[in-house]
């Protein structure tokens, strides 16, 4: 009787669809990490984890058919590599650190989960990626808002008066999670319409003046027009319309005395961050720390080059952030091995894709292998757990004729 229940709910649409829009809100959209630390730390994200794998173990009561398919998967074998690479590290070098382990595995485990849940529901992630399309723009005008209410959604604490960063607290993570969105979901609005999306995705980028996220876009777009998701003559006359409106903002700003430096207190929050942007990149501050970090980071695989340092060598070190290179990261803890871990998650998730899918996959492998330079929490960050499922069940659904492809599907959405 009660498996005949949950085969009955296994065939209802609606519930897959919240099962996605639960995934979504809380993962991709870092809700379970913004309730931890914005409103309650009782709300700790594991809780949330741990109900997703509950209900996609319930899941998968109700879909014995796919239940097991995700185990042949290149990001399944993935995760087992990772799994063992940090048992091992953990096991036999001292200094390695429990809290990371610890994350690490919980990491894994967010993204297995992920995994088989996007391939569960494999029928349905065409409507997951029009539910992805909303919350980028919910994410665009939340970023929008920020620049004049900085404390609106994020305690003083751990607010950047300087960036806008929506729900997900880092701005860096705010626009990062923007591409990720306007990765998956460009495809599912008519052409005619995408070079206007990608430049509404451009502006909340901006505001979160991400120096890396905004060389991120112009790569992604790149690929975009590479590929024909969008085409090179609106891309270039959109780039020098908003080249020559902001130059023209900031001639009138610098004449009229606003970007005066001097004056910097009695200026608004807004203008602030504006001032604070144009004399970072003058002042190269931020770069210098960037390098200063990469060279301590180097200098510490050196010492250890063929086993690394031990598991979380750089997150406790005598410097206020890690690499922020996600191969040097892991080089570090790992050694040698660690500089094929990251590229091999990315070909992991893209091998074998097909139609649109791999159109996805081109533009997510460029994307990551770029962002990779100048981010370490790839592998760390929710929405980044969730696009790399999510993209490894897109390849996967698209090598069976069992499952509808991306192209039928969104044919069969548009019709």
């Amino acid at each position: 009787m009660m498996s005949d229940v949950i085969h009955r709910l296994g065939r209802n649409i609606c519930i897959k669809r919240a099962l996605l829009i639960f995934a979504l809100v809380f993962f991709y959209c870092d809700l379970a990490i913004y309730l931890s630390l914005a409103i309650s730390a009782r709300l700790e994200p594991q809780y949330w984890l741990g109900l997703l794998m509950l209900l996609t173990i319930i899941w998968s009561v109700a879909t014995p058919r796919l239940r097991y398919s995700f185990f042949n998967t290149p990001l399944f074998i993935w995760c087992v590599l990772f799994i063992g690479i940090n048992l091992a590290s953990y096991f036999l070098i001292s200094a390695s650190h429990i809290e990371q382990f610890k994350g690490r595995i919980r990491d894994a485990a967010l993204l297995l989960t992920l995994l088989s849940l996007f391939i569960m529901l494999a029928d349905q992630l065409i409507y997951l990626r029009k539910f992805i399309l909303l919350a980028v723009v919910c994410g665009v005008i939340i970023n929008i808002i920020s620049i004049f209410h900085c404390d609106y959604l994020i305690p003083a604490q751990y607010g950047d008066a300087c960036r806008s960063a929506g729900l997900y607290i880092n701005p860096n993570d705010s626009a990062i999670a923007l591409l990720f969105g306007m990765i998956f979901s460009i495809g599912t609005i008519p052409k005619a319409w995408r070079i206007v999306f990608a430049f509404c995705v451009m502006i909340g980028v901006v505001v979160t003046f991400s120096r890396e996220a905004i060389a991120g876009w112009l790569a992604i777009t790149f690929m975009f027009c590479i590929l024909g998701v969008i085409e090179w003559r609106k891309l270039l006359l959109w780039l020098a319309v908003s080249t020559v409106s902001t130059v023209l903002l900031l001639v009138v700003a610098i004449k009229t005395g606003i970007l005066n430096a001097a004056a910097v207190s009695s200026y608004t929050v807004q203008l602030r961050r504006l001032v604070w942007f144009v004399h970072g990149l003058r002042s190269g501050a931020s770069v210098d720390i960037r390098l200063k970090l990469l060279a301590k980071g180097w200098e510490m695989f050196l010492k250890h080059p063929w086993i690394g340092n031990g598991i979380g060598s750089t997150d406790h070190w005598n410097l206020p952030y890690s690499t922020h290179n996600i191969y040097l990261y892991y080089m570090d803890d790992f050694g040698l091995a660690g500089l094929l871990l990251f590229p091999m998650l990315v070909w992991s998730v893209v091998y074998g894709s097909r139609g649109a899918a791999r159109t996805i996959g081109w533009c997510m492998a460029v994307f990551l292998l770029l962002i990779g330079l100048f981010n370490h929490d790839l592998v760390h960050s929710y929405y980044s757990l969730f696009s790399l499922a999510l993209m490894a069940a897109m390849t996967r659904s698209s090598q069976h004729a069992s499952v509808p492809s991306a192209d039928a599907q969104m044919a069969r959405l548009q019709s």
